[in-house]
């Protein structure tokens, strides 16, 4: 199975009905692709009550490939 050519962080809500999780998780097994599935969370997941953990998590995922953050 080939990756993609470049680090990708793919970030789905569970509870999301626009576009199921199935259509990410075809991506999880793949090389330099990192899925983060966040539980009872919608489409737009960095609006929602908690959505700060989405914005920690993609700006941690960034400062860890830019190494100014430990893995």
């Amino acid at each position: 199975r080939s990756g993609l050519p470049v680090p990708t962080l793919v970030v789905h809500g569970a509870e999301d009905t626009l576009v199921p999780t199935d259509t990410s998780a075809v991506l999880e097994d793949a090389p330099g692709v990192e899925r983060v599935v966040f539980a009872d969370f919608r489409h737009e997941i960095h609006n929602e009550e908690g959505g700060t953990a989405v914005v920690d998590t993609v700006t941690g995922w960034i400062e860890r490939r830019l190494g100014t953050q430990p893995e």
